[in-house]
């Protein structure tokens, strides 16, 4: 089944953020459960010890009379004593044996002491606590029960096997009665239970919220980020149909804007690389059509027997037959060197030899066009890493090119030597110059300066396109400029590394 890229993205936002709500959320009534536990024990405690102040302020008040104290009337805080004793009495209605210093037996480790307040005026009695808000004053006593300090029960329910919290009535620094609590160790009915059901029907609408707002802050951002990637996927079917103007208008900063502008950067190379074709094609067809054109109509006329077939008309249908195979040849090598399926050997080469060879071997052609040509070798070899045939091919176009475009009595000057980043062979000659705006498209295939449109200076346009592969191939840098003879110069940066 084909999962679209929005809905991977929103199931992905979405059940993260629910997975995070459901840990914060599990944490969280944890966390609640356990403090609002502790919280509750705490609170009992301390009614527990107030318990205690009054039951020790009541034992050395009433110590000439019976004590009997009303339970219910105590956790109300309007505690009530009677009898003539002195001390409380036990479940059985005898009195509780209270020596001094006696610990609660069996009973766990005692919290700190509530020391008994000064006795009062029989005449003025103290006044009752106000009862606890918010609570049932009868709740807690059904878990604390009043012993004394033999560990035996005064009054108070029977408590559950523990674990239990001890308070200490002191009188006079004697602890006479202890007060135990059972421990709460979970929330049961009543007023807790409310507040916790309460906090529990919170919590569970507040995550249902806040998922509902997740989902939707997720479909907002999965839609925006996919939002660009159906416009891209839109203008590649575009592009892919042969649409080389499409473009894509994304405002965006992070990688989805860098990739929309690398599209529209993909898009104008291909609509450059389809002009160029074109171009390519058309000049093809032109450079082609024109020997054609000679060959045929040299050959309708020898076949009308306008002409005779001389030795001459031959020489002329030879040329012309020359020309078409050069161009063929080059165009062969062109097309082999962008797919890079020219071949190369390379080895270790002195580029001073090969330079040498390519100059002696156009001196005769110099002479001939009444040109000078002169050539300034290095003090000492130059080698390099390459293939000599290539370089040797890559000298010869250059220096072919200056022979064709120099005025008799000009000059070419070839100099080869030692750079600050490797070794530079610059061809330079004479007049004429080539246009400034024109030297940036000498090496583009097929073009030719205005003033070399014709055919008489030879030539088909490819030769400086191939040596810019050839030198391309080498890691080499080549470069036109305006020569100080006048012409072009040529200038070919070999690496230090080559």
């Amino acid at each position: 089944m084909r999962i679209r890229l929005f809905t991977r993205l929103l199931l992905a936002f979405s059940g993260v953020a629910v997975a995070a709500l459901l840990v914060a959320a599990g944490v969280w009534r944890w966390q609640f459960s356990t403090g609002f536990l502790d919280y509750m024990n705490r609170a009992e405690q301390a009614e527990v010890e107030r318990v205690a102040s009054a039951l020790a302020n009541a034992y050395a008040r009433e110590a000439a009379r019976r004590v009997d104290p009303d339970w219910r009337q105590l956790w109300r805080g309007t505690p009530r004593f009677g009898g003539g004793d002195g001390r409380p009495r036990r479940n059985d209605g005898r009195p509780p044996r209270n020596g001094p210093g006696r610990r609660d037996r069996g009973a766990p480790t005692a919290a700190p002491p509530v020391r008994a307040e000064p006795p009062a005026s029989p005449a003025s009695p103290a006044p009752p606590a106000p009862p606890r808000p918010g609570r049932d004053p009868l709740e807690l006593d059904r878990r604390v029960a009043l012993f004394d300090s033999e560990g035996l029960r005064i009054i108070g329910p029977r408590l559950p096997p523990g674990p239990w919290e001890e308070q200490p009535v002191v009188v006079a620094g004697d602890t006479v009665a202890v007060l135990r609590r059972a421990v709460l160790t979970e929330v049961g009915a009543g007023p807790g239970q409310t507040f916790v059901s309460q906090q529990n029907r919170f919590l569970a609408s507040s995550f249902l919220a806040v998922a509902v707002l997740t989902t939707l802050f997720a479909w907002f951002f999965a839609r925006r980020l996919v939002a660009p990637v159906h416009t891209i996927a839109d203008g590649t079917r575009r592009l892919a149909a042969g649409d080389f103007d499409t473009r894509i208008d994304v405002t965006r900063t992070d990688e989805l804007g860098d990739l929309a502008r690398d599209f529209d950067d993909l898009a104008r190379q291909l609509a450059d690389a389809e002009a160029a074709r074109q171009r390519w094609m058309a000049d093809i067809a032109h450079e082609l059509r024109t020997p054609l054109t000679v060959l045929q109509g040299e050959i309708e006329a020898l076949v009308d027997g306008v002409r005779e077939p001389d030795p001459e008309r031959l020489r002329a249908l030879e040329s012309e037959v020359a020309c078409l195979t050069r161009l063929v040849g080059d165009l062969r090598t062109l097309t082999l060197s962008d797919r890079g399926a020219l071949d190369y050997r390379f080895e270790q080469i002195d580029l001073a030899a090969v330079v040498r060879h390519a100059v002696d071997g156009f001196r005769a052609g110099a002479t001939e066009a009444d040109l000078s040509l002169s050539f300034e070798p290095p003090g000492r070899p130059c080698w390099i890493r390459g293939d000599a045939d290539r370089l040797l091919q890559l000298c010869n176009n250059l220096l072919g090119n200056s022979l064709r475009h120099t005025d008799p009595g000009g000059e070419i000057l070839v100099h080869l030597g030692r750079s600050p980043t490797g070794l530079r062979l610059a061809i330079e000659d004479s007049k004429p110059a080539v246009p400034h705006d024109e030297l940036e498209l000498l090496g583009t295939p097929l073009y030719r300066a205005a003033r070399d449109r014709g055919r008489d200076s030879g030539g088909s346009g490819l030769g400086l396109a191939i040596c810019m592969r050839i030198a391309d191939a080498h890691d080499a840098r080549m470069t036109f400029a305006a020569a100080d003879l006048g012409g072009l110069a040529v200038t070919v940066e070999f690496p230090a590394n080559a």
